[in-house]
């Protein structure tokens, strides 16, 4: 059997790190909005995510060239981690651009409408062949019970 600590005898540092291991702290500072940390964070991922998608690779072929897992790189996108600047310089190599250009706002919003427009497109085709089929399954339903 396992004890766990009641935090009301607890210290308040003993209090802070056990509250902050079960994931139930509030960070005060961030109740209105993130922080700057974060939108610093959130910034270069999203940079990260469209140049990749630029590139038209996948966050398996930036990991193996990274040597790390693809779920690392969905959480340095997401900024959920926080990237250093070692492997900063190891994206930009791989991109073969500078690093200042992930801090580049108008290379990120000309970038992150192709994605969009690639996925509007695909999902109009999917529309299209389903429409087809649609019709098709009814035919045979048709020939089938006449």
């Amino acid at each position: 059997m396992v004890l766990k600590p009641n935090p009301k005898y607890l210290s308040a540092d003993v209090k802070h790190l056990w509250l902050k291991r079960r994931g139930m702290l509030l960070d005060m500072k961030k109740k209105n909005g993130y922080s700057e940390k974060k939108k610093i964070n959130l910034t270069i991922g999203a940079s990260l995510r469209v140049f990749r998608l630029k590139n038209n690779w996948t966050q398996h072929d930036i990991a193996y060239r990274l040597g790390i897992l693809a779920p690392a790189v969905s959480k340095l996108e997401s900024g959920t981690t926080e990237v250093n600047l070692s492997r900063l310089e190891q994206f930009a190599n791989i991109y073969g651009i500078d690093i200042s250009e992930f801090f580049n706002k108008k290379e990120k919003e000309t970038c992150s409408q192709e994605p969009v427009e690639s996925a509007n497109f695909k999902l109009a085709k999917s529309v299209e062949e389903n429409k087809l089929l649609r019709e098709k399954i009814i035919k045979l339903y048709e020939e089938i019970y006449r």
